[in-house]
């Protein structure tokens, strides 16, 4: 199961593997293979630091001309900060697969209020 954790330390790493500046903490499965428990047994950790509008520009536009997975790449590479390296996304399907619903919630609009007076 893949999953996104805002401002947030993952409770299986100690505090000081965390790096500065890292935003979010991503952990995308890398096969389809899962453990006794039911979970991924082979997994990748992103840290990430926050979204900028470069980035977000760009992954927009990669997105509208239908290279989905080529924007979920170059977000976590722009984005990376440490933990595994970006580059076990190149041809994994499972991993960008994943990654790719993760890095969608990243590039969806903050709501906001609008009132009328």
């Amino acid at each position: 199961m893949a999953e996104l954790t805002v401002g947030a330390k993952p409770k299986e790493k100690p505090v000081n593997e965390i790096p500065v500046g890292s935003k979010y903490t991503m952990t995308v499965p890398l096969d389809d293979s899962l453990d006794k428990k039911g979970n991924p047994s082979k997994t990748a950790t992103f840290h990430l630091k926050g979204m900028d509008e470069d980035v977000f520009g760009a992954a927009q536009k990669m997105i509208e001309n239908g290279k989905e997975f080529d924007a979920i790449r170059m977000v976590i590479k722009a984005l990376w900060v440490g933990g595994d390296s970006p580059e076990l996304l190149t041809g994994n399907f499972i991993a960008v697969q994943s990654a790719s619903f993760l890095v969608k919630k990243m590039l969806a609009p903050i709501p906001g209020e609008l009132k009328k007076n």
